[in-house]
Order: C-alpha cells, then sequence, then structure tokens
C-alpha cells in the first residue's frame, strides 16, 4: 500500500508516532485529541478523520480491533474510564501501547510525502 500525503500530514504522523513511543516507554501520556498531531490536524474538519494517515491505512482509531480501539477498551474497562490523561498501568497497557507504537512505524512505512499536495489518499494493493 502506498499513502500520499502532504509534508503537513507527513510531520504530524511522525509527532503522533512519537507519542506513541514515549507512552510505550512508559514516558509520555495518552491525552487523546490534546496530544495527537494527527487528530489536531484532520478532526477538527468537516471531513472528520477520512484524511488521516491512519483511516487511510484502514485502521483508523475508530476500527474495531485496530490497536487504538484495543487500547480504548483496556482503558474503559480496566481502569475505569478515557477521560484522564492515560499512562500504562499495567502491563496489559505497556503491550497496547507498543502495539500502538508499532503500528504507527507500519503506516509511517507506507507514506509518500508529495510537496504542495492538497487532498492525502490511498492506493491499496501496492507494494
Amino acid at each position: 500500500m502506498k499513502i500520499y500525503v502532504n509534508k503537513k500530514t507527513a510531520k504530524a504522523h511522525e509527532a503522533s508516532t512519537e507519542k506513541w513511543r514515549l507512552i510505550a516507554r512508559g514516558e509520555g501520556r495518552d491525552k487523546g485529541r490534546q496530544n495527537c498531531a494527527l487528530c489536531r490536524l484532520f478532526n477538527r474538519l468537516a471531513c472528520g478523520c477520512r484524511p488521516c494517515t491512519l483511516a487511510l491505512y484502514g485502521a483508523g482509531c475508530t476500527e474495531e480491533g485496530s490497536p487504538f480501539d484495543r487500547w480504548y477498551d483496556h482503558q474503559c474497562r480496566d481502569h475505569f474510564g478515557y477521560s484522564s490523561p492515560r499512562t500504562p498501568g499495567c502491563t496489559t497497557c505497556t503491550a497496547l501501547a507498543e502495539a500502538m507504537y508499532q503500528h504507527m512505524l507500519e503506516v509511517g512505512r507506507c507514506l509518500i510525502v508529495v510537496p504542495g499536495l492538497r487532498k492525502n489518499y490511498a492506493e491499496k494493493g501496492i507494494a
């Protein structure tokens, strides 16, 4: 798969990847949209998350079974909700944060930066 993005999107993806690296290492917190560069870039738009790199990859945050979905479910089920900044509180948290970080890296390997590109898009099935 190839995901064509502009420089702004690539930088946001990189920053969001770093967020999850820090969370997986126990050095960061998940504050939801507040500290997700991709959410800050796309979630305020009328098109919502559709142009986000994760959504284009096909495993966006709201996709059932995605790494973020598993993280979110675990926080709600085992740590009494998703309202405060989340740090890994148990070994499952650490494993789920690491899975999200690895997912971000996997998606990042599919990104092709096209300067001046106005609309991000994906070509599925392309090696």
